[in-house]
């Protein structure tokens, strides 16, 4: 009874910082929040944070993490991706970019974050995962290893035309980036140019009827 007590508390402690990094982040920004100001919102000591989270940087990976997976419920109501996984990905990616563009705290935040490592893992490994499960359902039967290229090439190059927009080195419109985005995915498994302009009309039309107000990044 004493154990399942701690845990629980231990729960509610873990999620209390989290709720208080988020409240912060997007208040206050990434930058000028302290795991001391998360701490004292959380109403818990900087050790028993540290012992949660060692870095602000742990609580980074927590927030992408839940935000990613929390989008599937959303673009599942709209699409199968059992019908198509590539639109799904690509409406999910769409949407993801809807949620973080469209609202000045959450593009602060991300903003602040996007040379972070942990960042960068975390889309990393996101790709990573999302092209195994495309190699797989559509039966291309491409080596791990290229795999593995293939979402490294994707998350740099993201990163690099996202950071080439912020700073103002690309005079493109905030929507043909997104559309330059969410179709690196396709290229890199050799879908010709008028299926991805089609895949990319339908992640439009799809958008419409997602309901992306269920999904918070920060609060």
């Amino acid at each position: 009874m004493i154990f399942i007590k701690r845990y629980k508390k231990g729960i509610e402690t873990r999620s209390n910082i989290i709720n208080a990094s988020k409240s912060l982040f997007y208040l206050q920004g990434f930058n000028n929040t302290t795991v001391q100001k998360i701490a004292d919102l959380a109403s818990v000591n900087l050790g028993l944070l540290s012992y949660y989270f060692k870095t602000k940087n742990n609580i980074i990976k927590i927030i992408f993490t839940d935000f990613y997976e929390n989008l599937d419920n959303i673009v599942c109501d709209v699409c199968n991706k059992e019908e198509d996984l590539i639109l799904f990905y690509m409406a999910k990616e769409r949407v993801a970019y809807n949620i973080i563009f469209n609202n000045p705290n959450n593009l602060r935040f991300f903003k602040e974050t996007i040379n972070e490592k942990i960042v960068i893992k975390i889309m990393e490994e996101y790709s990573l995962n999302n092209f195994i499960n495309i190699n797989k359902k559509n039966g291309y039967n491409i080596d791990i290893n290229l795999i593995k290229c293939y979402s490294a090439l994707e998350t740099g190059g993201s990163v690099n035309i996202i950071k080439k927009y912020f700073l103002g080195d690309l005079a493109i419109s905030y929507d043909d980036m997104v559309n330059v985005l969410i179709g690196c995915t396709p290229r890199l498994f050799g879908v010709d140019n008028d299926s991805i302009y089609k895949y990319v009309l339908r992640t439009k039309s799809l958008q419409k009827d997602i309901d992306s107000s269920r999904v918070k990044l920060l609060i």
